[in-house]
């Protein structure tokens, strides 16, 4: 399932992705016929200046003072929390399958669950109605007339572009969802909110995201992988079917890569079902909780950042069913290597069919490992293992 939707592609400038990847080979050319690397650019602190407050001289802010927009404390009462990545309104904030509304929805969920007041955002005030548990929900115009009546209050984004929502907040706590994006096209408007001040903090969903968060904007940033909503996606070991490998859809490359792994395992002498999961969220937690394996099967976004997440690892040990994934760089924040699953380079689809076809050929190995990610799953990546995290990065009271 595709991790964040990807809009706005054919814009042109800055939002080009070839024209933002053509000045950054020039820049570095530039550099390089300077003696210098690329490196010690970004040690000696060029990058840093731009992030600096820039202030007016002083018969300037005499003139013309500009308020700082202070960062909402946290105390003993329990502020009120947005969450959105509405757009305008063709880009709502809520899309069937989208990834990122499922971890927003989730985290409104959780904060819910804790006694917080807390919504999700978008332009209409509709949701698309495909999750599980949808939370409640607020227009545009709704969020901005309780804003204005809430002083102790957060808003929380996990999309740059999300205008409509945005535009409607002083600062903002951004949680970046997909750095294939965000240090793509998305880059010039992140790198504004920063130097502004009106991004209050950042997290993101892996160790990669957080370095390059880190270097490029001098910002520090914290590491809280994908939430989902624990409370459905359970294990149900009557539902489940030997043999039965799941999969989803993840582009033109899924079907070769479901052929190459089905005529390795006959192969081998194994007959394994190999089944699509497709639809609203009740459904696919029906079809991965009947699944044995699992097949991440996404490639990701970018040939360099890979896929920020993706959710299908942790759905999967979510129910005890054990994942076998390409090399992206989220994965690896949730699977140890051939403990509670198997990651391989990206685009060996013989070792990806190599891997699947090991699992079933040691008696033992398939059971131990998914005992393995359920137990993983519930002690570090459940919704209550995210809590801390969560609250520490909205600025939430410690005491509840």
């Amino acid at each position: 399932m595709s991790n964040w939707i990807h809009h706005h592609r054919n814009n042109k400038g800055w939002r080009s992705a070839s024209a933002w990847r053509l000045f950054l080979v020039a820049l570095r050319r530039w550099l390089k016929a300077l003696a210098w690397d690329l490196t010690d650019f970004v040690r000696f602190g060029l990058f840093k200046e731009h992030l600096k407050p820039k202030t007016a001289a002083p018969a300037e802010a005499a003139a013309s003072p500009v308020p700082a927009v202070a960062r909402p404390p946290a105390s003993s009462a329990k502020p009120v929390i947005f969450a959105s990545y509405a757009v305008d309104q063709k880009w709502t904030g809520s899309h069937r399958y989208c990834g990122g509304e499922k971890v927003l929805n989730a985290l409104v969920n959780l904060l819910r669950l804790h006694g917080y007041e807390a919504y999700l955002v978008t332009t209409d005030g509709k949701q698309a109605g495909w999750l599980a548990a949808d939370a409640p929900v607020l227009s545009v115009e709704e969020f901005k007339a309780m804003k204005a009546k809430t002083p102790d209050h957060r808003c929380v984004t996990s999309w740059i572009d999300a205008h409509a929502f945005l535009d409607g907040c002083d600062t903002f706590y951004y949680w970046d969802m997909e750095l294939a994006t965000s240090a793509d096209y998305q880059f010039p408007r992140l790198w504004d909110y920063v130097a502004s001040g009106r991004v209050n903090t950042i997290a993101v969903l892996n160790r990669a995201a957080q370095a390059w968060f880190q270097t490029v904007l001098d910002k520090t940033c914290a590491v809280i992988p994908c939430t989902i909503d624990s409370r459905y996606w359970q294990p149900a070991d009557e539902k489940r079917v030997p043999f039965r490998v799941g999969y989803m859809d993840e582009g033109p490359h899924t079907a070769a890569l479901i052929e190459t792994v089905r005529a390795r395992t006959l192969a081998d002498g194994l007959t394994l079902e190999f089944h699509l999961i497709a639809g609203d969220e009740p459904k696919v937690i029906a079809q991965m909780q009947s699944c044995e394996l699992f097949l991440v099967t996404n490639i990701g976004k970018s040939p360099i950042w890979g896929e920020g997440g993706p959710l299908g690892p942790y759905e999967s040990a979510a129910c005890g069913t054990v994942s076998v994934s390409f090399d992206l760089l989220g994965p690896w924040e949730s699977i140890q290597q051939d403990y509670n699953g198997i990651v391989v380079p990206r685009g060996r689809t013989d070792l990806f069919a190599e891997a699947v076809s090991s699992i079933y050929q040691q008696p033992g190995r398939l059971k131990a490992m998914s005992a393995r990610a359920l137990d993983i799953f519930r002690s570090a990546h459940s919704m209550e293992a995210r809590w801390p995290k969560l609250r520490q990065f909205l600025d939430l009271p410690e005491t509840e």
